[in-house]
């Protein structure tokens, strides 16, 4: 049930096409949402580690059943270079694609009102080839009710670039939550860094902002002073 390498080595992540990890992963959720007043199910890690995952024997029987015939030379006709690589990876984004269809189905099945999200990578579409996260789809489609991309960088160009790409994503609108990565290990901001990003959010039209982590720093160095900065810019 865990993932695999492609050198063949366990990894500490399930593996998404094994069913019954897909299976418990939503009766967990449906546990949660039963049983404690949680205003939303926010989904992290729901994505492969990289391209060099999953390569498992479950992975393989899911993918084969998927495309009607057996893969000849596993993994290597789906690793790069492979005759099936472009194949796999799409398949590998459908997959997390649907699962994520089904937790929110299973979610407002249970109470409506309970908010969907997930934590993606902010460069979108490499993600969906890079680690399956297809979440452009996932707007588009419904499944979550925002999405808080990783725009975790100290470039200012950078960050305006990905939240203008982001924004103009299909239903994107009132969806976009714009991760900040303060305390990041790609970006370490200050004070004035964090006001200014949050203001580039504000200005590209986002639902909103979110700050990654709280720390101590972000505790005490930055959030007493980043009021002021972003009141004075409505």
């Amino acid at each position: 049930r865990l993932q695999v390498s492609d050198k063949g080595k366990d990894l500490p992540w399930l593996s998404p096409s094994h069913p019954e990890n897909r299976a418990l992963e939503i009766r967990s959720i449906e546990e949660l949402v039963r049983k404690y007043p949680v205003d939303g199910i926010h989904l992290d890690y729901i994505r492969y580690p990289g391209p060099t995952a999953c390569y498992s024997a479950a992975t393989r029987k899911a993918f084969e059943g998927a495309i009607g015939s057996s893969v000849r030379q596993w993994p290597k006709d789906v690793l790069p270079g492979g005759a099936l690589m472009q194949r796999y990876r799409r398949w590998r984004a459908e997959l997390i694609t649907e699962h994520v269809g089904n937790i929110r189905r299973a979610v407002k099945a249970i109470r409506p009102e309970v908010q969907v999200s997930a934590a993606v990578f902010g460069k979108y579409p490499d993600c969906v080839s890079g680690v399956g996260q297809d979440w452009g789809v996932w707007l588009a489609r419904g499944y979550v009710d925002f999405v808080c991309p990783m725009d975790y960088t100290e470039n200012p160009v950078q960050f305006q670039n990905w939240l203008s790409a982001q924004t103009l994503l299909p239903n994107a609108a009132g969806h976009i939550v714009a991760g900040i990565g303060v305390t990041a290990s790609e970006s370490q901001l200050g004070p004035d860094r964090v006001v200014e990003q949050i203001i580039a959010a504000q200005s590209a039209g986002t639902a909103g902002f979110i700050l990654f982590d709280l720390d101590t720093t972000l505790e005490r160095e930055i959030l007493p002073i980043i009021r002021l900065g972003t009141e004075n810019s409505r």
